[in-house]
């Protein structure tokens, strides 16, 4: 029967030694989406996304500080940026890296890749029940005895009772931040969702982030971020966290803006996480002494989001390269 079926459904998943196949794997993903009144008061309740993506990190016993993070923000050419800044990583400083992206075409394994490729359907299926598990283990334990539950500091106690699985979007990124912990990732590339300040992207502690960059600004979910660009730049700016860069000083970028104010809001915002505004330019075609510079993809706006990547990269490889790490590329 039905009722038969189900059960045996939902007793397949907890079983280690049997786990679900990668399509009712992605059925329960796809379960998490919220919609309706859930999407209402998920909007509502957003700027406490990044304590309760705190609340779900430490349930998940995951070291962030393991990874060497680049956080892009951004209306257009956040994708663009993030594949060339994964792709001049791998070729020139031979670094293992992960990207995590939105959407997927597909299917969501494409969210989470390594070394430019989209984790196995293996892995994905491996990574998402781990994560499932760890968090429903860890919700009955809280329920039992909210006391005994470890919180990462007062704002993310202060949530009460969470969700035991987060939104779909939450869930896809703590995938693939696990995934990317366990297969050994060097540089975790995050393409934030919406916004910055209040994405869940910005859970990664500051002193993870190696570098943060906005690209070119427009008018985009204008419901959520404000109706101006100096609105939407201060909440992209929220990506400029004090104490980014570790001990350094942190290394903040954003394309040259088409609107003075847009950037100037950008420019406050990276004086508050205590670092300065790097604006970069865009490549040009032609180097001073007449070398074509050449892009996988064309258009002036990939010349913009290849200069904000270049800067990236080059604060992420003397970053890493100081540590002692990187370098085994050409």
């Amino acid at each position: 029967s039905k009722q038969t079926m189900s059960k045996a459904s939902a007793a397949a998943a907890p079983a280690a030694a049997a786990p679900p196949g990668f399509e009712e794997t992605c059925r329960s993903l796809y379960g998490l989406q919220s919609r309706g009144a859930k999407l209402a008061a998920a909007a509502a309740a957003r700027t406490s996304t990044v304590a309760l993506m705190r609340r779900y990190v430490a349930r998940l016993g995951l070291d962030l500080g393991q990874l060497h993070v680049l956080h892009v923000a951004g209306t257009k050419g956040k994708g663009s940026t993030c594949a060339l800044l994964e792709a001049l990583l791998r070729r020139r400083d031979g670094q293992k890296t992960g990207f995590f992206s939105s959407p997927h075409l597909v299917t969501p394994a494409e969210r989470v890749r390594i070394n430019g490729q989209p984790i196995s359907e293996r892995l994905f299926v491996k990574y998402y029940w781990e994560v499932h598990r760890k968090l429903e283990a860890a919700a009955a334990a809280a329920a039992a005895d909210p006391a005994a539950e470890a919180m990462p500091d007062p704002e993310a106690a202060a949530l009460g009772e969470i969700p035991p699985q987060p939104a779909f979007f939450r869930m896809a990124l703590l995938v693939a931040l696990r995934a990317f912990i366990e297969e050994g990732v060097e540089v975790a590339i995050l393409e934030v969702g919406i916004g910055g300040r209040y994405d869940a992207t910005n859970v990664v502690p500051a002193a993870s982030v190696v570098a943060a960059g906005v690209t070119q600004l427009d008018l985009d979910h204008v419901h959520v971020l404000g109706d101006t660009l100096p609105k939407i730049a201060w909440e992209k700016g929220g990506v400029f966290k004090p104490g980014s860069g570790g001990t350094g000083r942190p290394a903040f970028f954003a394309a040259r803006q088409r609107d003075a104010d847009a950037e100037a809001v950008l420019a406050r915002c990276a004086t508050e996480g205590g670092g300065d505004l790097r604006v970069t330019e865009a490549l040009p075609e032609t180097l001073a002494d007449g070398t074509a510079v050449e892009l996988p993809m064309p258009g002036a706006h990939q010349r913009e989001n290849a200069g904000l990547a270049l800067a990236m990269a080059d604060a992420c490889i003397a970053r890493v390269r100081s540590e002692g790490g990187g370098g085994g590329g050409g």
